[in-house]
């Protein structure tokens, strides 16, 4: 029987090492920026604030933030809504999902030493995946800076969009 409680416990333990929940960090706000945990209310977001997976940030008129994501970062541009809805560390890749309900953003999405990375924005009508690049996205247009964006309507059809490229999905997909 104490066998069962320690293989249970290393079970257990092993499974927190696999996966580690991460937090978003507010690296700078100006403006009108809220956030709200879930089942929260809204609040007033200030520098240093960290969001777990669940929150959402909020912007209004000539509002930005700035999120640290690990190695990663979001700015989020004035009027927008977007929901963490992902933020863990996988076997060694670092899951980050995130939902853009209206608004724009611009990602610069790297590598941490040794992990890779799986990093997903998606929309309403359209999803942009991505590794190790740099892009600006408001869930309809893609314009792409660094690095190649696989940009995706909900029905999985799409392309990849590279460094220096632009895509507009249609509403229809």
């Amino acid at each position: 029987m104490k066998k069962k409680y320690v293989l249970i416990a290393a079970m257990l333990f092993t499974g927190t090492l696999l996966f580690a929940d991460l937090t978003a960090v507010v690296k700078n706000v100006s403006g009108k920026v809220e956030v709200k945990s879930p089942g929260g209310t809204w609040k007033k977001a200030a520098a240093g604030m960290k969001l777990q997976k669940g929150y959402y940030i909020s912007t209004g008129f000539k509002s930005e933030a700035v999120l640290v994501l690990g190695d990663s970062q979001v700015v989020v541009k004035q009027l927008t809504r977007m929901e963490l809805e992902e933020l863990v560390e996988k076997q060694g890749t670092v899951h980050t999902g995130l939902n853009l309900r209206v608004g724009r953003v611009r990602a610069q999405v790297s590598s941490s030493k040794g992990l890779k990375q799986k990093f997903t924005l998606k929309s309403p009508i359209s999803t942009a995946a991505v590794r190790g690049t740099e892009f600006e996205y408001d869930g309809r247009n893609l314009t792409v800076y660094k690095g190649t964006v696989a940009f995706t309507n909900p029905l999985g059809q799409g392309r990849l969009v590279r460094a220096g490229g632009s895509s507009r999905m249609l509403s229809g997909g």
